[in-house]
């Protein structure tokens, strides 16, 4: 179960790194429905749930899950990978750019993730029905 939420944790790393570096072509090949800001809407729910995943590995480590310092510490984390996302869009993936709007909806969604994840986690082992 302690392996799992690394490699959870990593591959929605991954995969955000996939979408984001998606060309522009392909980014509206795929989208279904006309919704102003659904890129950013995506990005807040990507976020959402890397966040929650930040801080499932983040109490992983007893120090940081009783300290209230865990909070601002999965937010950096999500915030700083965001940018680095931004930046290796400016950078490196053809046709995209960086937009501080998106790292604006990254940082919301981290912010809602990693301050749902006590509740989402405690509804999770009732749901699994897991004692700690």
């Amino acid at each position: 179960m302690v392996k799992a939420r690394y490699w959870i944790s990593i591959i929605r790393a991954i995969v955000i790194l996939i979408l984001c570096g998606m060309p522009p072509k392909d980014v509206e090949a795929i989208k279904f429905v006309d919704i102003p800001y659904l890129d950013k809407i995506a990005h807040v729910g990507l976020y959402l749930i890397f966040g929650l995943l930040v801080m499932a590995v983040l109490t992983l480590h007893k120090r940081l899950k009783a300290s209230s310092w865990i909070y601002v510490i999965a937010i950096l984390i999500c915030i700083l990978y965001g940018w680095l996302i931004e930046i290796l869009q400016r950078t490196i993936f053809p046709g995209r750019s960086y937009e501080l709007m998106d790292l604006v909806a990254d940082t919301a969604g981290a912010v809602i993730g990693v301050l749902l994840y006590g509740w989402v986690s405690r509804k999770l082992k009732r749901w699994l029905k897991i004692e700690e």
